[in-house]
């Protein structure tokens, strides 16, 4: 199959992507997301949509030569897009194939701009707040003197997927366009890219790599045979031990005979956002994505750190450790600038989650997803204190066994981290205090509690911290938090804390 790979057909993009408006996915029609995104005027294209589906960036034709601009969902529907002002470059010919990344801060553009290693380059903006910057060149490995672009980027911002072709090329060939891969590398650097193995590339056109929240689906473009037109859209799943499944073609859930490419999914991994051409008309569309189609359930954490007393945005590293496989462990940052974070955690694991930030004590969580139904969205603000006398903090992940003093090997993450905060700050004397709830006789529990404070301080001891510099109390049933009527009240007294006795 013939096609002409340059950057001024990439651009001609009201023939590109071309449904009816009343094409039937299945039992779901598209639906343009319309006015004031969708207009009748000028053409909008290739939408990028946030994690939870509440900002979409897209190009347009409504400005000189191809722009982006930037929308929000409220409860009155998308609000009026506004031209990204510092993002766009007037003298550019080319800003478009937007990616937001998966926690918020990013925005991945392909740009012709000046000041690029090639015609055609991919570019980052962070966001600020509100404000997203000036975009910078990410630079060699990834950018190279050819044509480098529409690139996305996985949930914990560790690898890149996108696209180079040759743009003399009169036809497709594996080496003239071709999915590629990144991986950030411990010293910060992106690595070497290398093409997806086949069954991702094949010796025909293979392009658009968006890789989804879950971090193993990836939708591609490709002109394979089978395909139902110029390029099709394609689904292959990262199999454990890093291959890839045989691709699917998507069918007429979305493909048509015309070229489709760059489509968006939002966390929830239920919707698409596409593009649609009809009576001269494009619009951004979006439809439901069949079950089948659907990758597993995962959950969504979003919120924002704060100072505990003075309630000003932090700008903290969030660490997620699968609890059966430390080796699977990532880190992101919350904005430097509103403190907000975005955590996508997959079905089927269990998860250590820690906060923290330079001078201030952590915040700890976890999620037993192991048995997780569907998608599911959590809204949680955290506070960090100073580190400083009279502060103190709930160590949420130390766990015992029922009724006993016995640490459990899912505790040492918690306890670890005790341990790192006590040597970065060898002044401080701490004490750990025991809490449990109503059940039992107050003979019992003062004694459960005190032991249980008392394993804690023998662990520390045991791994290296002064003793002299821990004080264990327990006090039973006398501190609650909570209520004591109800099973998760229960739960809440049911603790460990750490408070700081001298700094």
């Amino acid at each position: 199959m013939k096609i002409i790979l340059t950057t001024a057909v990439l651009l001609m993009f009201s023939s590109i992507i071309v449904f009816s408006q009343e094409y039937e996915f299945g039992l779901e029609k598209g639906v343009s997301i319309g006015t004031p995104v969708s207009t009748v005027e000028y053409v909008e294209y290739s939408p990028a949509i946030s994690a939870d589906g509440k900002t979409l960036v897209f190009e347009s034709n409504k400005a000189e030569d191809w722009r982006l601009f930037i929308s929000y969902f409220t409860d009155e529907g998308w609000s009026e897009p506004v031209y990204m002002d510092k993002v766009n470059l007037k003298s550019s010919t080319f800003d478009g194939g937007p990616f937001l990344s998966y926690d918020g801060n990013y925005l991945i553009i392909t740009s012709t701009r000046e000041g690029g290693l090639g015609y055609t380059d991919i570019w980052i903006s962070e966001r600020m707040g509100t404000e997203w910057q000036k975009p910078i060149n990410i630079g060699p490995p990834i950018n190279t003197d050819g044509y480098d672009g529409f690139a996305s980027m996985t949930s914990d911002g560790n690898e890149m997927f996108f696209m180079r072709m040759d743009t003399t090329a009169s036809s497709c060939s594996l080496d003239n366009d071709y999915a590629i891969y990144s991986s950030l590398k411990v010293d910060g650097k992106w690595s070497e890219p290398v093409k997806l193995p086949y069954p991702i590339n094949t010796d025909y056109c293979e392009g658009f790599p968006r890789i989804l929240a879950d971090n193993k689906t990836l939708f591609f473009s490709s002109s394979r045979e089978g395909s139902l037109g110029e390029l099709d859209l394609y689904k292959s799943v990262r199999q454990d031990d890093g291959s890839w499944s045989e691709p699917i073609n998507l069918g007429s859930f979305i493909n048509t005979e015309e070229e489709d490419i760059l489509v968006s999914v939002p966390a929830s991994g239920n919707i698409m956002f596409y593009t649609s051409s009809s009576n001269d008309i494009t619009d951004i569309f979006s439809v439901p994505i069949p079950v089948d189609m659907q990758y597993e359930a995962l959950i969504t954490v979003t919120g924002a750190v704060f100072d505990g007393k003075t309630r000003n945005p932090l700008f903290a590293n969030i660490k997620i450790t699968n609890q059966d496989d430390e080796s699977d462990s990532t880190s992101i940052k919350s904005n430097k600038v509103d403190g907000k974070f975005v955590v996508l955690l997959n079905k089927g694991k269990k998860y250590d989650v820690s906060v923290s930030a330079k001078d201030y004590m952590f915040y700890s969580t976890s999620f037993d997803l192991v048995n997780l139904l569907s998608y599911e969205e959590y809204k949680k603000n955290i506070y960090l204190e100073k580190i400083k006398v009279g502060a103190s903090m709930i160590l949420n992940n130390i766990f015992f066994e029922p009724n006993s003093a016995n640490l459990m090997e899912e505790s040492k993450f918690e306890l670890s981290r005790i341990i790192i905060l006590m040597n970065e700050n060898q002044n401080l004397v701490v004490e750990i205090g025991g809490h449990t709830d109503s059940d039992g006789s107050d003979e019992f529990n003062n004694d459960l509690s005190q032991k249980r404070a008392n394993s804690v301080v023998d662990f520390l001891v045991k791994n290296g911290i002064e003793k002299n510099r821990l004080i264990s109390k327990g006090y039973g049933e006398n501190v609650p938090i909570a209520t004591n009527d109800t099973e998760e009240g229960k739960k809440q007294n049911r603790r460990v804390e750490f408070k700081i006795l001298n700094n």
